[in-house]
């Protein structure tokens, strides 16, 4: 049977997420449509001539010297003839001279992708997850601090430690989506060389997205999303923060009023393992190591970078941070 490597489209979507269940990759339909919308010359499916999806890999250009190569699976049955080659070489044709990043198994990094040149080792990453809520206690808001919950994009509350009620009717009726979207795009451009404005711009109308944003004097210090994927999970992602005690009061408004009852998987975290804050935080609502860890793998360099803001990963299938 033919097989022809091609550039995805928005039809291939479910064909793509249907498959992504049955190997437990941790997406959703409007995450995948976002970020084919980020590099659409940079997803590539694998196709019979039956019109079979029969594999998958993205290579997104981040920017002019870096890329990602992500999303990549080859069906079982179709294993061993060549594909997978395949799509790893036409990502990485279209991604060309950037500095390009993968994330994977150790097993899988030295079998399979030591051989393009994937031998910069980057920070190793954990998966902890909750499968039921454990009592903690609520943490009050910091005095300074406003804590503004989006859910699909829709401003629903704002908590404050000293204003009042009437003061809190006002920021809501003052406050907008767009303004708020504005600053979570400046503080995420603080931390990284990269612009994931296109990204952020959509995610917080993600369905059933709940966003929960912490500001100091007007200025965004930490942000965090808890999203459903198809595999039945759901997943904090992403978790940002300047403190841990910031990332502490986001992730408390994240999981309050979370009816634990709907989800037939449990709530995952990804974070890096040099970030011991996280490893308490997480802890202390009842997350527990899955014992199930990556790395990140660069082909030309490494790219170190600051990990103790990060709380929990935007995505490991499309980009790094």
């Amino acid at each position: 049977m033919d097989v022809t490597i091609r550039t995805a489209v928005i039809a291939d979507i479910q064909p793509i997420m249907d498959v992504s269940k049955s190997l437990l990759r941790k997406i959703n339909y409007d995450e995948l449509r976002t970020w084919m919308g980020v590099d659409p010359d940079g997803f590539f499916v694998a196709e019979t001539n039956e019109s079979q999806i029969v594999g998958t890999c993205c290579a997104i250009r981040l920017s002019p010297e870096e890329g990602f190569g992500g999303l990549f699976w080859v069906d079982e049955g179709f294993r061993k003839k060549g594909i997978g080659t395949k799509l790893g070489r036409t990502g990485l044709q279209h991604l060309g001279d950037r500095n390009v990043a993968i994330r994977t198994a150790k097993e899988m990094g030295d079998v399979c992708f030591a051989k393009y040149g994937f031998t910069y080792e980057g920070d190793k990453i954990l998966f902890y997850e909750c499968l039921e809520r454990v009592p903690f206690p609520e943490r009050r808001v910091e005095p300074g601090i406003r804590v503004v919950t989006l859910v699909e994009g829709q401003l629903t509350k704002i908590q404050s430690n000293q204003d009042t009620a009437d003061e809190i009717d006002a920021d809501l009726r003052a406050f907008t989506t767009e303004d708020i979207i504005s600053k979570v795009e400046a503080y995420d451009r603080s931390l990284r060389h990269i612009d994931l404005s296109p990204v952020i711009r959509e995610m917080f109308f993600w369905r059933s997205c709940k966003a929960s944003i912490a500001l100091s004097s007007g200025k965004v210090v930490g942000f965090g999303c808890l999203r459903p994927v198809v595999t039945g999970h759901w997943v904090v992602s992403p978790l940002y923060s300047d403190t841990e005690s910031v990332a502490e009061v986001i992730l408390t408004d994240l999981l309050h009023g979370f009816d634990f009852s709907q989800m037939s998987e449990g709530i995952w975290a990804r974070f890096p393992e040099k970030n011991t804050a996280c490893v308490r935080l997480l802890t202390k609502f009842g997350f527990k190591d899955t014992s199930f860890n990556f790395g990140t793998r660069f082909n030309k360099r490494l790219v170190n970078q600051d990990i103790s803001k990060i709380y929990s990963y935007y995505s490991m299938s499309f980009c790094t941070e």
